[in-house]
């Protein structure tokens, strides 16, 4: 499979080199059919960066944020790091959204015309989208798995309530919200694709949400 063979390129740790010849490990790793197949489309799309920061040629800050997404989501690791509780994941997600958010208000903001405003809203929303798509993709690990897993506190601190958990995903998703409306009016195929991807995963990850949760489901806001 290409994402096995791709694991080679990303392969930056002595874990994940033994991973290649374990695939009980990986597939235990994996546990959700959905995540195995969003890393395959993942490994696919990213065959090109990959191969270029192997053989040491620079691929960008775009490029490098991809690339650790990549790693975070699929290889064992990694998923074992950020993974750890519901909230983590989400709570990893909304750092990435603090950071990119305030750019995309402060270019909105203007001063500049029409077509740099494009530009930047160009390169900056299909960073949101990619995180988006890492969260869609790392709630899906989270089927099946236990309630104490599910509800764990990033702190460590007693387990979450339903409403402590929801209250940190809602967060995020007005956030998002937030986003979306505020560049809804900027035209441009880069914007209009991610904003519809971010959409369309948004409303797979609720849906992910309800098989993991129905009683922390009914407190996402929809």
């Amino acid at each position: 499979m290409l994402f096995n063979c791709l694991f080679s390129l990303v392969a930056l740790t002595s874990f994940a080199v033994h991973a290649l010849t374990t695939p009980m490990e990986i597939k235990s790793a994996l546990d959700s059919e959905g995540l195995r197949r969003e890393c395959d489309k993942t490994s696919t799309e990213l065959k090109d960066l990959l191969e270029s920061k192997k053989i040491g040629l620079p691929v960008g800050d775009e490029g490098e944020a991809k690339i650790a997404n990549f790693k975070t989501l699929c290889v064992p690791q990694e998923q074992t790091k950020s993974n750890s509780s519901m909230a983590a994941v989400f709570l990893e997600a909304q750092r990435e959204l603090d950071t990119l958010k305030p750019q995309i208000m402060l270019v909105m903001r203007g001063p500049l015309n029409l077509g740099s405003i494009e530009k930047k809203i160009g390169e900056l929303v299909p960073k949101v989208q990619t995180a988006v798509r890492s969260l869609k993709v790392a709630i899906g690990s989270f089927n099946g798995v236990e309630p104490r897993v599910v509800y764990g506190n990033p702190t460590g601190g007693p387990q979450l309530t339903h409403k402590e958990l929801a209250k940190v995903i809602n967060t995020f998703l007005s956030d998002i919200s937030e986003v979306r409306d505020t560049v809804k009016k900027v035209s441009g195929y880069t914007i209009t694709s991610a904003l519809y991807d971010i959409r369309t995963d948004i409303s797979d990850m609720k849906n992910a949400l309800k098989n993991i949760s129905p009683e922390l489901a009914e407190r996402i806001r929809t």
